[in-house]
């Protein structure tokens, strides 16, 4: 079975000033990730959303060296607390995709396993 793998890492306070950013986050977030965003409370919740957000979605272009989609193409939601992902307006999706968003105290980390089929 042939795969890849992307991954990426995200030093949170990177991104801290983009929380109030409108413009980043219609840029980065689809919109059912903008509404679970937008139900959080505390900064610290929105930071660390975001960034692994931000973490998982470079993982995957690496993964998939996309060229036609956004950051906003992907769809990244919780599954029996597992991280799954859907890719928005994809064709002929020829993969499985294994999403691991992790966090730290300074850092937000994720990999991407894509499985050729």
């Amino acid at each position: 079975m042939k795969f890849k793998v992307g991954i990426d890492i995200v030093e949170n306070k990177r991104l801290k000033k983009k929380l109030k950013n409108e413009r980043f986050l219609n840029w980065l977030l689809s919109s059912n990730e903008q509404k679970k965003f937008q139900q959080f409370k505390s900064v610290k919740k929105k930071l660390s959303f975001i960034c692994g957000r931000w973490a998982a979605k470079e993982a995957i272009f690496k993964a998939l060296n996309c060229q036609n989609l956004l950051f906003k193409n992907f769809d990244i939601y919780y599954l029996d607390n597992a991280p799954k992902l859907q890719i928005l307006k994809a064709k002929n999706q020829n993969y499985d995709l294994e999403l691991s968003i992790s966090h730290e105290k300074k850092y937000s980390v994720a990999v991407v396993i894509v499985f050729l089929k």
